[in-house]
């Protein structure tokens, strides 16, 4: 609603317009509108202008006579003047979390950290962006609600009230084929590189990175070699997880050189399970 405020000499006169609602009184007391839009003041008064949004609405700001803001306005009625005082409908934004993980969703403008504080109201049309952090041993499944998807931080124009679910998952340990591998005695499989690859781009999904294509993708146990290449991808997909390099045993892995062994499926292992 716009409330516009007419100083002439000893004279204001209010008219109201707007899809806000709210009032605006004087002091000196005179104004009251809502119900009294009018009122005579001595010239050279000052008066003091102050918005009072309703429930709803949100006061957004004067404007005329050198009103600015949205801080009470004082007007020295030395000549007719017009201030008009903005009011806007406000919708309220409520972020809930579902999965059985933990995390908090902050919001800029900052008024939600959920958590905390999960929901808030907003001038209608203000653009609120959402973002979703993970907390321990769980990760950020994706956003549903509200026009928003996917994992990244998510931007909606408030038009209505609204509901935005952030989905947190627990980051679960991997099992594995023959967990007690040992140099020596243990005999490299098919199914060992079959259920790394499947854990790593398990993992780096979660991260928000693309699956990886492997070499020889249809592995077969007792008809394919595991070969030098399949560990050397399988150490580049998950480095690309930590976002920083491992340290592996024979870390020159040649494709044609080294065989493959035990201890690298094992630190392979170790390294997905103790992904953050």
């Amino acid at each position: 609603m716009q409330r516009h405020h007419a100083v002439r000499g000893h004279h204001d006169t209010v008219s109201a317009a707007g899809e806000g609602a709210g009032t605006v009184t004087s002091n000196p007391d005179g104004i009251n509108c809502g119900s009294t839009c009018s009122a005579s003041f001595a010239s050279g008064t000052a008066v003091a202008l102050t918005a009072n949004p309703a429930p709803g609405s949100v006061f957004t700001g004067w404007a005329g006579g050198d009103c600015l803001g949205t801080a009470p306005c004082v007007v020295a009625m030395t000549a007719a003047t017009s201030i008009t005082a903005a009011f806007t409908r406000t919708f309220v934004l409520t972020v809930s979390a579902a999965g059985a993980g933990v995390g908090t969703v902050t919001s800029s403008p900052t008024s939600i950290t959920c958590g905390a504080i999960c929901s808030a109201a907003y001038a209608s049309g203000t653009v609120v962006t959402l973002t979703a952090t993970p907390g321990a041993n769980s990760f950020f499944a994706g956003w549903s609600g509200g026009g928003c998807a996917g994992t990244a931080p998510c931007t909606l124009t408030l038009g209505g009230a609204t509901v935005v679910t952030a989905t947190f998952d627990v980051t679960r340990p991997f099992t594995f084929t023959d967990p007690d591998l040992s140099s020596g005695f243990s005999i490299i499989k098919a199914v060992h590189i079959l259920e790394l690859r499947e854990a790593i781009n398990t993992a780096r999904i979660n991260r928000g990175l693309r699956a990886i294509s492997f070499t020889d993708p249809n592995l077969t146990g007792g008809s394919t070699t595991i070969q030098a290449v399949h560990i050397a991808e399988l150490r580049a997909a998950l480095d690309e997880a930590y976002a920083a390099g491992g340290t592996y045993t024979d870390p020159g892995l040649g494709v044609e050189t080294t065989v493959v062994k035990a201890m690298h499926i094992r630190e392979l292992r170790l390294a997905v399970q103790a992904l953050p």
